[in-house]
């Protein structure tokens, strides 16, 4: 969501996330969420509108709870891939590591519809542990962001 979070004048980018992810059930209670996703970090200022397009690839272990295990808590690492970066609307890719890696976690909670669809209605975050994200430049910056996430679950 957020380039520069806390800077005067630097306000956070709110965008749409889409993507695939699946969970692959190890017992009844725990799970490995995984998939692709693009999403969008940035900031933007009265001026200017700098826009980070990442794809993701979270990598995380998910507790599923409760008494019919509608909950569930999910934390791990998301490595992210930058597809490109422009900073209003000129093209600013080479000025941007093309690798972050991040820690993801999230909280979400499935509605069953039948016996074989549900709604999954979650929050997801990440926090960059990769520094430096503009290349030859000693600017400690790390992205994080957030996103409510709204989907469907098909049991296979």
């Amino acid at each position: 969501m957020t380039f520069g979070e806390g800077e005067p004048g630097l306000e956070p980018l709110f965008s749409l996330q889409y993507g695939v992810v699946g969970d692959i059930y190890l017992n009844d209670r725990w799970s490995l969420h995984s998939g692709i996703s693009h999403f969008t970090l940035g900031s933007s200022t009265p001026y200017t509108k700098l826009k980070l397009n990442y794809l993701n690839v979270p990598i995380n272990a998910n507790w599923h709870f409760g008494s019919e295990r509608h909950w569930n808590i999910n934390f791990g690492v998301t490595p992210q891939f930058l597809l490109s970066a422009d900073n209003g609307g000129l093209p600013v890719d080479s000025l941007y590591k093309d690798f972050q890696l991040a820690i993801s976690y999230g909280i979400g909670y499935k509605i069953e519809v039948t016996e074989a669809f549900a709604m999954l209605i979650d929050l997801q975050g990440l926090v960059g542990i990769t520094q430096s994200l503009i290349k030859e430049v000693d600017i400690k910056r790390t992205n994080w962001g957030s996103s409510v996430n709204v989907g469907g679950v098909i049991a296979l």
